[in-house]
């Protein structure tokens, strides 16, 4: 009793120091930009994490995610306290150089909570034991590398708007120990930093094989783990290969959504809320992205090869490469999901296989009680209902 309301209480503290913290940060934070965007996926994990951690309060994904939203918060209200500082002029007011020194070192931390922990202790919240050791290495260096970055001699306290440089600033808390003969950031932080960077690689080879071994409903929570990080670099890779996508409006937003979907997929997999539809929603999203993808290639190939022909006929080539793409849609559209039907949507496939079998070997059966002992195992095998049964008409 006494832990449950200890959990309770520590839910409260965190949902309302988040929640007033971005309320601050969006009423405080005056000039809006693109990059901005980013806060929007924290904003999920905080929202995920207060649902996880309210209902599944033994699971530490929910505390994780409710302390990312509670970093990114805090780091909303410090930039735009920073800012204010800079613009005041020195001698700059202590709660600026706070707000700068808290800036410097709370990214490590929520990179960290945000990607090598909620990989290695997804769906649970408990590592399994051949994973603990990188669990520990991943504690110590975001320690280490949290506590150097908050002792290190200069902190930045804004960018000057005149020559879009950083402002820095001495750090009171830094002992000379840290400080390079310079004056400068101590090298030292490079050995956490690199630390932190193999855990985070052994993370995702945990993921890999750990949904490659599940079962059951595991299995199904993993997949759909996994489904939600692979958006993440095909949004990187479309705004490479896509001209100024990636510095666009909607570049910033596809890339804050499929970032804010991984804590969307970690919540519905824990709180298992349509779990088993992922197989349907993989199966269409690669079968359609196959399908573009050749759609693609006909398209360019047919504009490529009509343009060689006649260079002068533009118009043409968009239109027969058009036709093209259209004729292929429908064939390729169905080759896609057949394939993808017998990987990701097998018990479908298998029933419709069955029917299949069985309305072809109807022509051919006259035995009355070989087609109905033929349909009862269809129903079973397909339907599975608890009881079936078969009325027949009384010739006479």
């Amino acid at each position: 009793m006494r832990r449950s309301r200890v959990q309770r209480t520590a839910w409260w503290a965190l949902v309302i120091v988040v929640v007033v913290g971005f309320v601050l940060s969006l009423a405080l934070d005056r000039q809006y930009t693109s990059d901005d965007l980013v806060v929007i996926p924290f904003m999920g994990y905080a929202l995920v994490g207060a649902v996880v951690a309210g209902r599944r309060p033994e699971n530490s994904i929910g505390w994780i995610f409710l302390a990312v939203g509670l970093l990114t918060s805090l780091a909303g209200v410090c930039g735009a306290g920073a800012q204010a500082a800079f613009d005041a002029g020195p001698p700059f007011a202590w709660w600026g150089v706070l707000s700068a020194w808290y800036n410097s070192w709370f990214w490590y931390p929520l990179l960290m909570l945000s990607t090598t922990f909620t990989f290695l202790l997804f769906p649970s919240g408990l590592p399994s034991r051949r994973w603990r050791w990188i669990l520990r290495l991943a504690v110590v260096g975001t320690g280490l590398t949290t506590m150097l970055s908050a002792l290190a001699p200069t902190i930045e306290l804004a960018v000057s708007p005149t020559t879009g440089e950083s402002v820095m600033i001495a750090n009171p808390l830094s002992p000379p120990l840290l400080a390079g003969a310079d004056g400068e950031e101590s090298a030292w932080v490079i050995g956490p930093l690199v630390l932190g960077l193999i855990c985070g690689l052994a993370a995702i080879v945990s993921v890999v094989m750990r949904t490659w071994r599940s079962e059951g409903v595991e299995r199904q929570q993993m997949r759909l783990f996994a489904f939600s990080i692979i958006l993440v670099p095909l949004q990187i890779l479309a705004s490479e290969l896509l001209p100024g996508f990636g510095t666009s409006l909607l570049g910033g937003i596809t890339f804050a959504l499929a970032l804010a979907f991984i804590a969307v997929a970690c919540g519905l997999a824990i709180l298992r809320y349509h779990l088993y539809e992922i197989d349907r929603i993989i199966g269409r999203t690669t079968a359609y992205g196959l399908v573009s993808g050749v759609l693609l290639v006909v398209y360019v190939g047919v504009v490529t090869t009509v343009t060689q022909f006649l260079p002068a006929s533009s118009d043409l080539a968009v239109a027969a490469a058009t036709l093209a793409a259209l004729a292929v849609f429908r064939p390729v559209l169905g080759w896609a999901q057949h394939i993808l039907n017998r990987r990701f949507n097998r018990e479908q496939y298998d029933a419709d296989r069955s029917v299949e079998l069985f309305a072809s070997g109807l022509r051919n059966q006259v035995d009355t009680n070989a087609v109905s002992s033929d349909l009862l195992a269809v129903l079973a095998g397909t339907v599975q209902p608890a009881v079936a049964g078969l009325w027949l008409r009384d010739p006479s």
